[in-house]
């Protein structure tokens, strides 16, 4: 019970404001590729809900337009790369966007914020070359690995909702590539950002 207590209480003095002016954040994400687009990745063929999981270190910058509209450029980056089936490949992602945001402490939501806007996000697919063993019907065989690198550009959609205490903020981003496109993927991003400094 007193943990709850605590827990209330911390809730009740955040920030009156989410974004802030000139402040600078760094952190960690999680980026679910093709999350929303039921993507099999199962040797069974099942979908699941989260799609290719990847870990990424993010940056923040906050530029305020108004009183409570800012412009938050970020900038997030996957430095260890995700091994691609039977370790063929690595894969790598970068994604620059410019969200226009908003604080919703005049709505009553101390601490909230929400954000849309464009970006672009980049894949890099890094074949290791060789050869490997695969079934082949009744028994194996040998095939070749691609050994070169490949590089994927997409225009992205981003909007989401975040929450700030103090200077730590969690964040819930959805990413639209190809938005206008029949094509088009959605990515989902778990993030937890530290303020080091300004906004204050």
């Amino acid at each position: 019970m007193k943990l709850l207590i605590f827990a209330a209480s911390l809730a009740l003095c955040a920030p009156a404001l989410a974004f802030k002016s000139k402040a600078f954040y760094g952190g960690v994400g999680y980026f679910s590729q093709n999350s929303l687009n039921r993507v099999a990745n199962k040797p069974s063929g099942d979908a699941g809900f989260l799609g290719t999981s990847m870990y990424a270190l993010n940056l923040k910058y906050d530029v305020a337009i108004t009183y409570d509209w800012y412009l938050a450029g970020r900038f997030s980056i996957t430095p260890i790369a995700r091994e691609s089936a039977a370790d063929s490949a690595k894969n790598t992602m970068m994604h620059l966007y410019f969200p226009f945001g908003q604080n919703f402490a005049d709505r009553g939501f101390s601490g909230w914020e929400w954000f849309v806007g464009p970006g672009l996000i980049r894949y890099t697919i890094q074949g290791k070359g060789g050869t490997t063993v695969l079934s082949n019907g009744t028994g194996t065989a040998t095939f070749g690995l691609p050994g070169k690198s490949v590089t994927v550009q997409n225009v992205t959609l981003n909007t989401g909702l975040a929450w700030n205490l103090e200077n730590s903020r969690f964040g819930l981003d959805v990413i639209i590539e190809g938005a206008m496109s029949d094509k088009r993927s959605e990515d989902l991003m778990l993030t937890y950002d530290y303020r080091f400094g300004g906004g204050f």
